[in-house]
C-alpha cells in the first residue's frame, strides 16, 4: 500500500472520467477505479461469494492464472 500514490492515481482516475477517457482496469487497477468512485472492496471474496474463483494464484508472478474477457457492451461507468 502506498497511500500518496493512491490519492494521486484516484484523482487521476477521476479526472479521467471527467474527460471523457475511457478505462480499463485489471488486478488493482480495477480495485482503484472502484474506490475512486465510492464502491467497496472485500478482503476476501471467497468469503462473501462462496464458489467464486480462486484469486491466491498459486503459479510463479508471472504466470498467467485465470482468463480475463472484455464485453463492449457493458455499461460504463456514469454519474
Amino acid at each position: 500500500m502506498d497511500y500518496e500514490r493512491d490519492l494521486i492515481e484516484i484523482e487521476a482516475t477521476k479526472e479521467a472520467k471527467r474527460r471523457g477517457i475511457p478505462m480499463l482496469g485489471i488486478c488493482r487497477g480495477i480495485q482503484l477505479i472502484v474506490v475512486a468512485f465510492g464502491g467497496t472492496l472485500h478482503q476476501d471474496i471467497s468469503i462473501e461469494l462462496p464458489g467464486s474463483l480462486d484469486h491466491s494464484q498459486k503459479a510463479p508472478k508471472r504466470t498467467n492464472a485465470h482468463k480475463v474477457r472484455l464485453n463492449e457492451n457493458q455499461e460504463s461507468l456514469k454519474s
